[in-house]
């Protein structure tokens, strides 16, 4: 009986090992190397470009956290304002043109457009910022661009809403 047992064990152990010997092999699939299509240094290619316009000037206060549409109510916005975002593999760039007859300019200082600055999207709304002092240009909301601000009174904001020309 125990001779029977050792044999019917080999013989399965042999059954076993024989069904495992066989290699599959899957079938080659060849890597190709990405191409690096990232320009050299100082050249830009063919930057996409879109085009903002303004389309609101809202009043904010603590009271009325939406704000009230002025845009109508002051004739200096007759000229809008217009803003440009060119993105491309060399980096992005912002333009501000801030019509005009406006007289008051709202960013903190006056700069030259166009400005190198990033798009950040780790943050909601995405925010749109100077590259050389992390100061934020504008928002991503909705469907275009926001950029807030105060003039005399720390209690009100003002808003320029932008929305795509192209």
């Amino acid at each position: 009986m125990k001779q029977f047992a050792f044999l019917l064990i080999a013989a399965c152990s042999f059954a076993l090992l024989s069904g495992c010997e066989e290699k599959q092999t899957l079938p080659y699939i060849p890597v190709e190397e990405p191409e690096d299509s990232t320009p050299a240094t100082g050249e830009d290619v063919d930057p996409l470009t879109v085009n903002y316009e303004l389309d609101k000037v809202l009043q904010c206060d603590p009271v009325n956290t939406n704000g009230t549409d002025i845009t109508d109510k002051l004739d200096f916005f007759a000229t809008p304002a217009r803003m440009s975002v060119s993105i491309s593999p060399t980096g992005t760039r912002f333009t501000f043109e801030n019509g005009e007859q406006i007289p008051f300019y709202p960013f903190a200082e006056e700069f030259q457009s166009p400005i190198d600055c990033e798009l950040d999207t780790a943050v909601v709304p995405n925010e749109l910022r100077r590259k050389d002092t992390g100061e934020v240009l504008a928002t991503f909301e909705n469907d275009g661009f926001v950029i807030s601000f105060h003039l005399d009174s720390q209690h009100i904001t003002y808003k320029y809403k932008f929305k795509s020309v192209n």
